[in-house]
């Protein structure tokens, strides 16, 4: 008796040839859906925000703030909301409470009180609460002491605040050119005059590395509440080890291997600036996963214009703090990682005088 096997193998055929469309067609929509992610996030309206010396594009609709900014060892603040009768109320309250304290001493605390005036610019500099202490060195007391400063100034309807909370009154005339050197910045349009930008405020130039500018950029979407932006800028410190060589330090990857997916790891030069890039998707124990990207410039100390500089992203964060299911795909959160640290760029400026432009020469550019 023959078995007749054709109709048995043209059915088996048949039914691995259906099997390989529908994986076909399955693969052919998740790059559909991949490709309109993509169109998604390459067609969000951007905004421009300008970060210490350098420019950078958040979608358009992002909540923007900015958290600690220092310079030459002074902490600023910046207030628009402060109505100019608050704060000369503010500031005579300052003096009179200042004027009643006392220091460790007993002695009065207030030591002087500096009035500054400009086009447009009215505050004071008060130096109060002086300290006295000592280090031991060599087996002999080193003696020293500082003092509080505080400087309240006010520009075109705009509060401005500085601290101190150890220097002293050699201090001073500093802080007075400092403050002369604030501006007002029209809203979100970017300044030409060359600067250290903050919270829509920029202290111009001259301004030099060992002065360390710093300030950090917190970007937020109300449509992705699990969504972590930041951009921090700091000049005149030395990186120390790089971003692959900390990471490589630790051995995160290899104690959680099976959590930890990899997207990219290695060396990224933006518009011109080297730097190193580090991109995760995490898987928790909950079995939510979130992205961690990061991008870290190489930095070096003698320039305001190579300064520690850092971009991150992560996806995943809950309220107040437990991990959630990322709202960005794979896809949408690489695009748009992309589509941000793409648009990093040195901001430019106008000409400034002879006597700055030396020290203001971007090393990362190319003299050609």
């Amino acid at each position: 008796m023959t078995v007749k096997t054709g109709g048995y193998w043209a059915k088996r055929w048949r039914l691995w040839g259906g099997v390989l469309v529908l994986i076909a067609g399955a693969r052919l929509v998740k790059i559909i859906q991949e490709d309109q992610m993509k169109m998604r996030i390459a067609e969000m309206p951007m905004k421009t925000v300008c970060v210490g010396r350098f420019l950078i594009d958040v979608p358009k609709h992002a909540i923007v703030s900015f958290g600690a900014t220092r310079l030459a060892g002074w902490s600023i603040s910046v207030d628009y909301d402060e109505t100019d009768d608050a704060f000369e109320a503010r500031l005579a309250a300052t003096e009179t409470e200042l004027r009643t304290m006392k220091n460790e001493k007993g002695w009065n605390s207030l030591e002087s009180v500096a009035n500054i005036i400009a086009d447009g610019l009215s505050g004071k500099v008060m130096l109060f609460d002086r300290e006295w202490g000592y280090l031991v060195e060599f087996g002999e007391r080193v003696y020293s002491t500082s003092a509080k400063v505080r400087g309240l100034a006010r520009l075109h309807g705009v509060s401005f605040e500085f601290r101190a909370e150890a220097l002293d009154s050699k201090d001073i005339p500093e802080l007075v050119r400092i403050i002369k050197q604030v501006r007002n910045r029209d809203g979100e349009a970017i300044p030409s005059e060359s600067g250290f930008c903050f919270d829509n405020s920029l202290v111009a130039d001259p301004l030099h590395a060992g002065q360390n500018e710093s300030t950090v950029m917190f970007v937020g979407l109300q449509s992705h509440p699990d969504l972590s932006i930041a951009l921090r800028s700091t000049a005149g410190i030395a990186h120390g080890r790089t971003l692959l060589q900390r990471d490589a330090d630790t051995n995160f990857r290899s104690e959680y291997r099976w959590s930890v997916h990899n997207f990219r790891l290695g060396d990224r030069i933006v518009n011109g600036i080297p730097g190193q890039e580090l991109m995760d998707r995490i898987r928790e124990h909950s079995g939510v996963t979130g992205h961690d990207f990061e991008w870290e410039a190489l930095s070096k100390k003698d320039s305001v214009f190579t300064p520690n500089l850092g971009l991150e992203m992560s996806t995943g964060h809950g309220r107040p703090g437990a991990p959630v299911q990322s709202s960005l795909s794979d896809v949408e959160a690489i695009a748009l990682w992309d589509k941000i640290l793409s648009s990093l760029r040195v901001r430019p400026t106008r000409a400034v005088p002879a006597a700055a432009a030396a020290s203001q020469a971007p090393v990362w550019a190319r003299a050609d």
